[in-house]
Formats: structure tokens, sequence, C-alpha cells
């Protein structure tokens, strides 16, 4: 069972920044239970903020999804490169026995 929680914690909490993620989310949602029940009554600046932090959470989820997309290029272009290698060497391995 901690073999999965590793892995889960690894997945969703690898770095500070999905901790900060998280921890926004949950703000917002603690925020909007608060305000629903109606504990929080307060002036417009401070109802901005579940706003900020979901532009934040956004912004995160696209920075993530960008740096995927980098990684999988990169993946695409090295398996490419191996494949051109491997080809070349089965052509070689195609002639000799062609001999």
């Amino acid at each position: 069972m901690s073999g999965r929680f590793e892995m889960i914690v690894k997945t969703y909490f690898g770095s500070v920044w999905d901790v900060l993620t998280w921890l926004s989310l949950a703000g917002i949602v603690l925020w909007t239970i608060a305000k629903a029940v109606g504990w929080i009554s307060t002036p417009l600046i401070i109802e901005l903020a579940p706003i900020l932090l979901a532009a934040f959470s956004f912004g995160r989820f696209f920075q993530e999804q960008k740096e995927f997309k980098n990684e999988m290029r990169s993946f695409k272009s090295e398996t490419h490169t191996e494949l051109v290698g491997l080809s070349a060497r089965v052509s070689c391995l195609e002639s000799m026995q062609a001999r």
C-alpha cells in the first residue's frame, strides 16, 4: 500500500508548484463553501481572491501541458533518430546476407 501512496504523491505532489496548485484549488473550494453558508461577508477586493487563485491554477495547468508537449516532441525526435540508425543497421545486415 505504501508503494501506491508514494506513486500518488510523486504524481500529484512532485514539485512545489504542484502543491501550490492543489492548495489554491482547496482555497477556492473552502472559500466557495464559506461564502455559500454566509460565513464570509467581505469587501469586493477580497471576493476577487478566488478568481485570482483559479487563474493561477489554470495557468499552472497550461504550463504543465506545454512542458508535456515539449517532452513528447523531444521523445519523438530521439525515437526518430534511433529508428533511422536502426534502419541503416538493418539495411547493412540485409546487404551482407544478400552476398
